[in-house]
């Protein structure tokens, strides 16, 4: 059976910080044997109707959405990212 790793977080909304904590959780939860990564929702970014509509991204390409791509590729987990909004 797979193992699951949860990520617990305050986020902001700031998404390359939310990022950083992310991608150093995803490094630790892999190193346990995670297999599957779960985020709290609004994990990407976290503030004003203003923030989401500054970072908001077509779905399929944009930064953010490669960052957590290759994340789980570097990492060979899969990625279950709370609250992509679309």
């Amino acid at each position: 059976m797979d193992r699951i790793g949860i990520i617990q977080m305050t986020s902001g909304a700031n998404p390359d910080d939310n990022l950083d904590y992310i991608e150093q959780k995803i490094a630790h939860l892999a190193s346990q044997g995670a297999r599957w990564i779960v985020t709290p929702e609004n994990a990407i970014v976290f503030g004003s109707k203003a923030d989401y509509h500054r970072h908001a991204e077509k779905l399929g390409c944009g930064l953010i959405q490669q960052r957590l791509s290759n994340l789980a590729k570097q990492h060979k987990v899969w990625l279950i990212v709370g609250s992509m909004q679309y």
